[in-house]
């Protein structure tokens, strides 16, 4: 463990999204003084990078909005990491990171294509441990914070616009978690930012491990090592049970394997469970339409305004002795000005994309302790008081 810090048994602290900006975008601090930035929280994301000054492209971001960039020039406590030392090697091990020039690089690549390259860096990362009317600093955490400084990128579009940096969760060696020194967090995401309301990400021994606990399971079949997965037992629509296809199981178990990702605004399903799901709904709300950004869409014979949701058929994902009912709020988008509803459900593209997206996750705490490996999940309303 890096002597900067404590054990993962003292450490605490929050972080808070921005009040304008939706629910997984969060507030770290970086160098000294500390420099607020924007990061949008992925679940299924190794490596921790943010958009700095020196991006080389403008897909980074527009001239207004450099304030939100790191301004890794102006810290003296901001180290630039070079190949052949034991930072870079020991990051080695990820397919992202490799060395050129002298320097030790980052390449991260998403799902939908996006990518974001550049340097790796460390610098002092800081948070507020207790939020309240009287706190104005951030108390250091962490002196040596280990991050890529992204030179180009093309995440300033798609999904989430206005990505300035990635706060990347997964368990890795080298990860975020390992480093400041926590196992265990957790997160309650309401549905949209509401003026001065805010979501917390809880760390370490802030975290709220509440509800039903499950194991995270190895997805075997796909060998995606890392990621927060669990058994799913079963999908049903408006109580009505949906068997699951044989090609979503493993092996001769008669479960499947979902994976966390707050990372992906969509829910994903692979195969015939999706095309079991669309049916079905199409039975229950009225005829598809064809696809409004890879979601499905269907037309809206049943409701004409927002208030009204709660009558469109529940989506609920059965796991071992817990049913996790996505709530309309975060599965539907109603269009009161045409005849459409459309669902933050979408078809993946492989056996290994089968994700909770970060709508279904809305009103749920959702706690994880990586040392025991488990996922605790409590149904909520994750609406701050």
């Amino acid at each position: 463990m890096d002597p900067n810090i404590t054990s993962p048994s003292s450490v605490g602290f929050s972080l808070q999204n921005h009040p304008a900006r939706l629910s997984a975008f969060l507030e770290i601090y970086l160098g000294t003084p500390p420099q607020k930035l924007q990061m949008f929280v992925d679940t299924s994301s190794p490596l921790t990078w943010v958009e700095c000054m020196s991006c080389a492209i403008r897909t980074c971001m527009d001239d207004d909005e450099a304030d939100f960039q790191f301004n890794e020039e102006r810290y003296t406590t901001y180290t630039l990491i070079y190949s052949n030392t034991d930072i870079c090697n020991d990051l080695s091990f990820e397919n992202s990171i490799f060395e050129r020039a002298g320097k030790c690089e980052f390449n991260s690549t998403y799902a939908d294509g996006d990518w974001s390259s550049g340097l790796i860096s460390t610098d002092v990362f800081s948070a507020f441990k207790v939020y309240n009317a009287t706190t104005t600093v951030p108390t250091p955490i962490l002196n040596n914070f280990i991050f890529g400084c992204s030179q180009e990128s093309t995440m300033n579009h798609g999904d989430f616009t206005d990505i300035y940096g990635i706060l990347a969760l997964l368990p890795t060696p080298k990860g975020f978690l390992r480093q400041v020194g926590v196992n265990k967090f957790s997160h309650c995401f309401y549905p949209y930012s509401r003026g001065r309301w805010h979501n917390f990400l809880h760390f370490g021994n802030q975290a709220q491990l509440l509800g039903n606990s499950f194991d995270i399971v190895p997805a075997e079949r796909f060998q995606v090592l890392g990621r927060y997965s669990l058994a799913l037992y079963g999908i049903s629509v408006g109580g009505k049970a949906l068997p699951l296809p044989d090609e979503f199981l493993i092996g001769t178990q008669s479960r499947g394997t979902l994976f966390l990702d707050t990372g992906t605004p969509h829910t994903h399903l692979y195969g015939d469970a999706f095309y079991r799901l669309a049916e079905e709904l199409q039975t229950q709300i009225g005829n598809i339409y064809p696809s409004r950004g890879g979601s499905l869409c269907y037309e809206n014979l049943l409701i004409k305004d927002i208030r009204d949701i709660e009558s469109l058929p529940k989506v609920t994902f059965h796991f071992k002795d817990f049913d996790f009912e996505i709530q309309n709020i975060g599965l539907y988008m109603v269009y009161p000005w045409s005849d459409m509803i459309c669902l933050h459900i979408a078809r993946a593209t492989r056996p290994s994309s089968n994700v909770i997206g970060l709508t279904a996750m809305m009103n749920h705490n959702i706690g994880y302790h990586i040392d025991y490996k488990k996922i605790y999940i409590q149904r909520q309303d994750c609406t701050p008081p």
